[in-house]
Order: C-alpha cells, then structure tokens, then sequence
C-alpha cells in the first residue's frame, strides 16, 4: 500500500512538472535540394519532436512530423504547387517560430526572379544592411556565391551568420556556392549539418545544378575543380548538354566562388581556367557566371561569355584594380542583384545597401553582352 501511494504521487507530480523549455537556435531556412521538393530544416538546443505547420492563402491548415527527437530538424513539405505563396510555422517542444512566408518556384519554363549576393563573411553591419534591404526585394530563390562565414569550421562564425540571414533564408528558397573561407578549418562538415543542397555523382551538396522557371543553374565548387578538374568538367558538360536539350531551359547560369576573370586583386580562378570550364561554358552557350571573391561589383565579358561579380554582401571591400580586360564596369560597394527571367529576356537590377538602384540592365546579343540604359 504505502509503495502504491509513493507511485500515485510521483505520477501526479510528473504531470504537473513543466515541459522543458525549447529554444530555437538556427533557422528555420528553406531548400529545395530536389525537383518540386521544398525542405525546412531548423535546429533546437534541446532534443525535441519537430513539426511544420502550413498551408497556402495564410491558413495554416496542414501539418508533417520531423520525426523522432532531436535537435536537428528536416521537413518536407509535399504537393506545393508551383507559383504559389506558404505560410508556415515551425514548433519544436514548447518553442515555435513566428509565421514565415515563401514563394514556391516556379514551374518549368515558367517567369522567374530571383537574388544574387555573396561574402558576407566578417562585417555584420555591412551584411545586416545588405539583408535588410533584400527583404524590399526578394524573389522565387537566393543564390549566395560563397564566403558566407570568416572560416567554415568555426561553428560561432555560423550562429553569426544564420541570424543575421534569419528572416531572409526562412522566406526564399536559398542556394549557395561552396567559397574558400567557407570550407576553411573543416567547414566542409559544418554546411553537411546545416545545408540541405542538392546531390550529384560526384560532390553531393557542392557540385549539383537546379532548373527554375526557364533557367538551369549549375553551381561549381572551386576546391573540386582543383582536385578532380577532369571529373567535373565532364560532369558540367554533361549537366549543360542536357539543359541545352529540355525545352523548357532558355538560359544556362552558372554560379562558382572564383570565377572566369576579375579585374580585383585576386583575378580570374586559375584552377577553372586550366580545366577548360570556362570554353566549356563558352562552347554550350552559357548565357551568363555569377561569382563572388573579388568583394566588389563587376560586370564583364571575356572571349563572349558574360560574367558578373557580387561580392559585396558584407565583407572588407576591395579598391585595388588591375586591369586584366574585360570588364565593362567595376563599383566597389556592398550590394545585391535581383533578376527577372521571362522568356528569351533577362533584366537586373543592382541595388546598394541603402535600397537605391547603381544600375539596371539586361542581356543582350554578343558582343554586346549588356543593355544598361541607367548606367552612369
């Protein structure tokens, strides 16, 4: 009897005993690692059963489990149709975000925008002015172009950088190239844990290629290129080669850390250019090569091939300039890009950290290259 009653009072008292408290710590952040999937990853500092709350038209009338316990947490969330805006919420435990909101890409072939910006490593007010004013100004996808973080390995660094990106990676599907100081100290390990980016054959998460609207882009990772150029050479043209035959794909971009040239201190990537990737790009009709790097703006082509540089997303800027051809403009400022594709055109506006627009363009035939009615 008395063991029985011991028994009843522990049970009242573990029902009356609080729920631990759950503290979100990274994310939420929205992928796309896969075509028509749409993934939602957060972490917690404490253990806890993750879940998504959603819906379209601002209800949040659907739900999906992340699974068992823990402090790493993965959603997919299914049957989205293409175009269509989601609110969501994620609840882990006692804690739960605010409501986020997203833009589903587009289907094939369909109109796309989207944002372009990269380095944001060490000056956070820098980068934190650059988000602020993305928020103004977002599209279907972000696209970093490397050296997010000062080194990739140093977990703090990172903790730095998701919260500052906090309200812009919870509301754009985000993809980023893999950068020099980003897999610097072993961070190849530390973006495994907090990136959820599309596979390839030979460099999951750091070579793959994503089709949006009318566009397929192709991300390169340089520290691949350096090691097995033969390989991903191969691989990229194979990935163009079959862009270039869907029907729906108008426009080939692209997107490496170091890139086909610079007129920056550091110049064209060496290793890319001794493996033939840019004449690779060239040969298949590459409409354009995003990068970073160099941390300024440029917009250049070389030999045909268009390339823009933006590397202005918060890092220590450049001035130094060596002329190395080229380039058609070069501003030393923080920056982001926003790109409209619809069709056959391609328009881009570059806005400075304070929302003002530097300059407005579109593609055009070779050897032009651009159209900047607003360039000074």
């Amino acid at each position: 009897m008395r063991f029985a009653a011991v028994l009843a009072v522990l049970a009242l008292v573990w029902k009356a005993a609080p729920a631990l408290a759950v503290a979100i710590l990274t994310g939420p952040i929205v992928q796309g690692p896969a075509p028509g999937t749409i993934v939602v990853a957060w972490e917690t500092d404490t253990p806890a059963e993750g879940r998504v709350l959603y819906g379209m038209a601002g209800a949040l009338d659907r739900s999906v489990d992340a699974g068992a316990p823990s402090t790493r947490h993965e959603v997919t969330l299914p049957d989205l149709p293409p175009g269509e805006v989601v609110s969501y919420r994620v609840c882990a435990g006692t804690a739960h975000s605010r409501v986020h909101e997203f833009t589903v890409p587009p289907a094939p072939g369909g109109s796309l925008a989207f944002v372009v910006f990269g380095d944001t490593r060490s000056i956070h007010a820098g980068h934190r002015a650059v988000v602020g004013a993305m928020l103004r100004h977002t599209g279907h996808i972000l696209i970093n172009t490397g050296d997010m973080v000062e080194v990739g390995g140093r977990v703090e660094a990172w903790d730095d950088f998701f919260a500052i990106e906090r309200p812009l990676l919870a509301s754009t599907v985000s993809y980023h190239a893999m950068g020099n100081h980003d897999l610097a100290g072993g961070g190849i390990d530390v973006l495994a844990r907090f990136l959820v980016q599309p596979l390839s054959p030979h460099a999951p998460e750091r070579d793959f290629f994503v089709d949006a609207g009318g566009v397929r882009f192709v991300f390169l990772d340089n520290s691949i290129t350096a090691h097995k150029g033969k390989e991903q050479k191969a691989w990229l043209e194979s990935v163009l080669d079959e862009g270039r035959a869907l029907p729906h794909v108008r426009h080939l971009i692209v997107v490496v850390h170091h890139g086909i040239n610079s007129n920056g201190p550091h110049g064209p990537s060496k290793g890319l250019i001794d493996a033939g990737l840019d004449d690779a790009m060239r040969a298949r009709g590459v409409a354009l090569v995003l990068s970073g790097h160099d941390h300024s703006y440029e917009r250049g082509i070389v030999d045909g091939l268009r390339y823009i540089i933006s590397a202005g997303g918060g890092a220590p800027l450049y001035k130094k300039f060596v002329d190395r051809g080229g380039m058609i403009v070069r501003h030393v400022v923080h920056h982001f890009i926003r790109f409209e594709v619809a069709g056959d055109e391609v328009k881009f506006d570059v806005f400075l950290k304070d929302g003002s627009i530097l300059e407005s363009c579109a593609l055009a035939p070779a050897p032009q290259g651009y159209s900047c009615p607003s360039t000074p």
